[in-house]
């Protein structure tokens, strides 16, 4: 909508209701305010510029909060003092996990390495954390863990923060959830997330099913917003049409779908890490059950790749930017240290602890902070494949995931690259890295044509990729129609040759057999900040 007709929708309300301003209020003073402006206006007038301001964003209303239409003079007061920076002064988001303590030990679980790093704060400490937060200007906290439950304070924590003006979610893990404290949490918090255990639901499939429908029943009973979190692991790909089946006949606001984190065992990371095949037919299936199953179904910033198919203007419509990590959100551990994600959780992440710290002075100043905001500036991104991406604006990759956790996240299976001829020659390598994994080999002049180079330069930078060799040894690989391929082609063929062929001639192990051996040895994918 062009800013002069949101400008004339704004004038038309203001000159409808000329005595009267706005300001956030609870829904359910919404039948006393109707009524009051009944009385001055006629109700389908009111109900018109409600809908038109609500269509062009004059208005904003989500479920647990709406406007409130207070009777008294319009005053504009404008700040002219604008700030220097160009971003939130405060975050949007803090997530704060309130405990690591968890009476579980799930296979995936990315948290519990954390038990022993950090102590939980003493209530008193933690309705600090909550002051400082509300006084900042946060909107919304969400609390997590380990689990939040194990914590006897936890409803005295969202009832103080919901006072103090937050917008509160939980996310739980449990199995069950005590009635009386479903009642005291509904007080204060706008939704409960459900963390879905995917591999207790495949294993006992329909008895897992009614346990979690009786509880998802339970909340919904105190009109609590709910919703699950999906972990997207190999094995959740392979029965992911199967578990959505589940979860479609379920009383649920939305499914959450998050990226595969890296657990504390390797193993179990090599095990359940989707590969590129899995992640591309796991994005066919995504769309096939948007169509089937009326469910909300999100991502979060970690899988923004699967999005990246869409058109910027639709992105930018929908708020998508990838990774936010110190923009528009902030982590704290148990004992309210500051993180700039809640996956980054790490000495070497650390931006000060919330109970000590100038919060404004982290948010503006801190180095760790300022390098997530500002990732996507910075001269690796600019290298990497994900810079030439056409769905650079709204995806960028994940962090966490890169050998450090601070540069370019190298996990999208197909970037949309649409000017390969326009690459310069550090766009070219890692443009080349992502196609190549599809090939068998690649020819001097296939490489010529891809990316419109010479001769010349194509031979040069082939000679230069440490994970190619020629195909033929004893050719020069300068000429159009010298090839190269894999030096793991040449370790597959060593391997095939040792264990043999049948008296006919058929190898006792095929090739590609032989790459998933090789490639489930290497646990190289782990980051290394990580081990």
């Amino acid at each position: 909508m062009a800013e002069d007709n949101k400008k004339l929708v704004i004038d038309e309300l203001l000159n409808l209701t000329p005595k009267i301003s706005f300001r956030f209020f609870a829904t359910n003073e919404f039948d006393e305010l109707a009524a009051k402006l009944r009385k001055d206006f006629p109700e389908q007038v009111i109900e018109y510029y409600w809908k038109q301001s609500r269509a062009y964003g004059v208005i904003l209303k989500i479920k647990a909060l709406a406007v409130e239409f207070k009777i008294r003079e319009l005053e504009f007061k404008i700040d002219q003092n604008w700030p220097s920076f160009q971003h939130l002064s405060a975050p949007e988001t803090v997530h704060w996990a309130i405990t690591y303590d968890c009476s579980k030990d799930c296979l995936d679980c990315y948290a519990k390495e954390h038990k022993a790093e950090f102590e939980n704060l003493e209530t008193e400490d933690a309705l600090k954390v909550v002051d400082k937060l509300a006084d900042w200007g946060v909107f919304q906290l969400a609390i997590g863990g380990g689990e939040a439950l194990e914590r006897d304070d936890l409803t005295e924590i969202t009832q103080y923060a919901h006072k103090k003006g937050l917008v509160v979610h939980i996310t739980i893990g449990v199995d069950e959830i005590d009635a009386d404290l479903l009642k005291e949490l509904t007080k204060s918090i706008t939704s409960l997330q459900l963390g879905l255990n995917h591999h207790k639901l495949l294993v006992e499939g329909k008895e897992e099913f009614a346990r979690l429908n009786s509880l998802v029943a339970k909340i919904k009973s105190f009109d609590l917003e709910t919703g699950v979190n999906l972990i997207i692991s190999k094995s959740v790909i392979k029965n992911f049409k199967r578990i959505i089946r589940y979860l479609s006949k379920l009383d649920i606001t939305r499914v959450v779908l998050l990226r595969y984190k890296p657990p504390m065992d390797i193993k179990q990371w090599l095990k359940e890490k989707p590969s590129d095949y899995d992640l591309i037919e796991f994005e066919k299936m995504l769309v096939e059950v948007s169509r089937e199953y009326d469910l909300d179904l999100r991502l979060d910033c970690g899988l923004s790749f699967l999005q990246r198919r869409l058109k910027p203007s639709q992105a930018k419509t929908k708020g998508l930017r990838g990774c936010v990590a110190g923009e528009r959100i902030l982590a704290l551990a148990p004992d309210s240290s500051i993180f700039p994600c809640s996956q980054l959780i790490s000495s070497d992440f650390k931006a000060g602890n919330i109970l000590n710290d100038d919060l404004d002075r982290v948010w503006k100043e801190e180095r760790i902070i300022k390098h997530y905001r500002f990732f996507k500036h910075k001269g690796f991104f600019k290298k990497s494949i994900c810079n030439s991406c056409d769905a650079v604006e709204f995806c960028g990759g994940c962090p966490v995931f890169s050998e450090s956790g601070r540069k370019a996240d190298l996990a999208c299976p197909q970037p949309i690259v649409s000017h390969l001829k326009q690459l310069n020659k550090n766009e070219r390598k890692a443009e080349f890295k992502r196609y190549f994994e599809n090939q068998y080999s690649v020819s001097v002049k296939e490489y010529m044509e891809r990316y419109g180079v010479g001769q010349k330069c194509a031979v040069k930078e082939l000679r230069n990729i440490p994970y190619l060799t020629k195909v033929d040894k004893s050719a020069t690989g300068k000429k159009q129609k010298d090839r190269y391929h894999s030096i793991e082609e040449d370790e597959i063929e060593v391997v095939q040759n040792v264990i043999g062929y049948t008296s006919g001639g058929v190898p006792f192990a095929r090739q590609d057999e032989i790459r998933g051996w090789i490639s489930e040895d290497d646990d190289h994918s782990y980051p290394l900040w990580k081990r």
